[in-house]
């Protein structure tokens, strides 16, 4: 469903670890916001929800709502270093249209 680079599978460990055993998993969400439309949010959470669709990155628990997933389906995640800081950069496949920033995008009408 998703495709994540080492980097980002790293840096999600780090946060989740650092959460001090109040979170099991980062739930990969959108929201609306951005210039494009849709934004992605990750946060930590304690559990999966009944319906969530749960993926494993090298231990990693990933959790995304049936909507979402049908929305980011294909989407490679990364997490880059810069001399303007950090961030994750989201590649959606799907998008009709995407910010340069990489963090909101439209759905293609056919999604």
């Amino acid at each position: 469903m998703l495709e994540m680079t080492e980097s980002a599978i790293a840096a999600m460990k780090r946060t989740l670890q650092g959460a001090a055993g109040e979170a099991s998993g980062v739930r990969i969400s959108l929201v609306e916001g951005g210039c494009a439309g849709l934004q992605f949010k990750l946060d930590l959470e304690p559990q999966a929800d009944a319906n969530d669709t749960i993926l494993e990155y090298d231990g990693l628990p990933i959790f995304v709502d049936q909507e979402t997933g049908k929305l980011i389906k294909g989407t490679r995640i990364n997490y880059v270093e810069g001399l303007d800081g950090a961030s994750y950069v989201f590649q959606n496949p799907q998008a009709e249209a995407s910010c340069v920033c990489g963090k909101s995008f439209t759905p293609a009408a056919s999604v």
